[in-house]
C-alpha cells in the first residue's frame, strides 16, 4: 500500500490489466458468449454490486441487442440473489479493459442507463446524457463501492428525495464528498481541461495547478487517476480525480479535527481508494 506524502502534487496513471480468468459466474449466455461476474474488488451482495461482463475469448460480440438482452438476464439474478441491492454497476471488458459501463438503480426502477467508455465514445461522437438523479446515482454506487473497498458503511450526509448534486459521508473521521459529471470525450482535451479546473479550484490541495495535472498523459484506454495531498493550518485535505468511461469522478477527502492520526487514516485511504481505481480498470 502506497503513502501519499504531503507537498508535491503526485499523478497516478493507470496501467492496462491482464484479462482475469472468468470463475464461477453468476449468469452465462446459452450460447457461451458472455459471461457475468462478481468484481474481485468489491464486496459481493452489498448495498451497491459490481458486476463484469466479458466473453471466454476476450472479446465482446458486437451485437448490441444481444447485451441488452443478457444485461437485462444478469440484474434479474443480481436481484434474486442480492435482494437488499440499491445500485447495480455493470463494467463491460473487452480484451482485459472495461470499455463501457451500464448502471441501474432501485429508486429508477432499475431502468439501465449506459455510460460509454472512453474509447467507443469518441469513436461514435457519444457524450454520456445522464439526468442529474442518475448522476448523483451513479455517485452513490461510486462511494458506495469505495467505502466497502475499505470494509466501512456508507452512510450519506446530504441525501432525500430530489435531492442532486454530490454525495457526503464520513469513514473514520475523515470528511468525503464525490461529484460525477460528463466530459466531452470528443474534445482531445478534455481530460486535461478537467483536471486543470479541480487543480485551480483546489489550490491549497494541489498548490501547483499548471503542471503535471493540466497536462496529463493519457493511456491507451483513456482512463486516468490522479491525487494531491497538502497540510492546511488546522486540517488535512487531499482529492482524487479518475475516470468512469464518459464521465469523470472527483472525490474530495478532509480530516475534521487535523490530528495526526487523522492524518494517517486519510493517507490510508486515498491508497486504498487509489488500489481500488486501478485494479477495477
Amino acid at each position: 500500500m502506497r503513502a501519499f506524502a504531503a507537498g508535491p502534487v503526485l499523478a497516478l496513471l493507470l496501467a492496462a490489466q491482464a484479462t482475469p480468468a472468468l470463475a464461477a459466474p453468476l449468469v452465462k449466455s446459452k450460447d457461451g458468449r458472455l459471461a457475468a461476474t462478481p468484481s474481485p474488488e468489491t464486496n459481493w451482495c452489498g448495498p451497491a454490486v459490481n458486476i463484469r461482463i466479458e466473453s471466454p475469448s476476450g472479446k465482446l460480440p458486437r451485437d448490441e441487442e444481444f447485451i441488452v438482452r443478457f444485461l437485462t438476464g444478469t440484474k434479474a439474478a443480481v436481484l434474486s440473489e442480492c435482494p437488499a441491492a440499491y445500485f447495480l454497476r455493470v463494467d463491460h471488458v473487452d480484451g482485459g479493459r472495461i470499455v463501457d459501463y451500464s448502471y441501474a438503480f432501485r429508486e429508477t426502477d432499475w431502468n439501465f442507463v449506459q455510460v460509454p467508455g472512453v474509447t467507443s465514445a469518441s469513436r461514435g461522437g457519444i457524450i454520456a446524457t445522464l439526468s442529474p438523479l442518475n448522476l448523483r446515482a451513479v455517485a452513490k454506487t461510486e462511494a458506495i463501492l469505495l467505502t466497502a473497498g475499505v470494509n466501512r458503511p456508507t452512510a450519506f450526509l446530504n441525501d432525500g428525495p430530489g435531492v442532486v448534486g454530490p454525495v457526503q459521508w464520513e469513514v473514520d473521521r475523515i470528511a468525503l464528498s464525490l461529484s460525477v459529471d460528463p466530459v466531452d470525450t470528443t474534445n482531445p482535451n478534455a481530460m486535461a481541461d478537467v483536471l486543470a479546473g479541480v487543480a485551480r479550484s483546489m489550490k491549497r490541495i494541489c498548490p501547483n495547478p499548471n503542471a503535471p495535472l493540466s497536462t496529463p498523459e493519457k493511456t491507451n484506454t483513456g482512463q486516468f487517476t490522479m491525487a494531491c495531498k497538502s497540510r492546511d493550518t488546522s486540517f488535512f485535505s487531499g482529492a482524487m480525480v479518475y475516470s468512469l468511461g464518459s464521465l469523470t469522478a472527483v472525490l474530495r477527502l478532509a480530516s475534521l479535527n487535523g490530528n495526526p492520526a487523522e492524518d494517517q487514516r486519510l493517507n490510508e485511504l486515498m491508497a486504498a481508494f487509489d488500489d481500488r481505481f486501478r485494479a477495477a480498470q
